[in-house]
């Protein structure tokens, strides 16, 4: 796995690095499964860890977005890497190393840290998410009355 890190531009990045320490991680894990490979177990230490660099995330505990990572964690990941009850912790546990968090890693270090410079808003950045463009309510209001609704014409 090439190293496409760019954390130092803000982009949320996953690279061989991070590889390594969650490969140290699960080979010395307690909640390790005998029948897995950490290869079986990637996705959900990448879903942690790439949740934790998501700027709409700062400052959430796990426990806050675990919804949507449950979510996002489609069928064929389940039919691949296993049910999102049998790999969470594996996702809880990236998220909290890569934000910084108490978890430690084989030798009792910590690594991952946010600069805390990255989590101020800005004017551009302090407004309500656009991830879902149809707001509560009626969706025929949506386009406003004197402008048609694309397909409902």
């Amino acid at each position: 796995m090439a190293d496409t890190s760019h954390e130092h531009d803000g982009t949320p990045t996953y690279g061989d690095t991070h590889d390594h320490e969650y490969r140290a991680h699960y080979d010395q894990s307690p909640d390790r499964y005998a029948d897995r490979s950490y290869e079986q177990l990637r996705p959900a230490y990448q879903v942690g860890h790439l949740a934790a660099s998501n700027r709409d995330n700062f400052g959430r505990d796990f426990e806050e977005i675990e919804p949507d990572l449950q979510r996002s964690w489609l069928e064929e990941l389940r039919a691949t890497h296993g049910d999102w009850e049998s790999v969470r912790h594996f996702a809880r546990h990236a998220y909290e190393r890569a934000r910084g968090g108490a978890s430690v890693g084989v030798s009792g270090a910590t690594f991952g840290s946010i600069d805390q410079r990255a989590t101020t808003l800005t004017d551009t950045h302090d407004r309500p998410s656009y991830s879902d463009p149809i707001p509560a309510g009626d969706p025929e209001q949506v386009a406003g009355e004197d402008r048609a609704i694309p397909g409902r014409e």
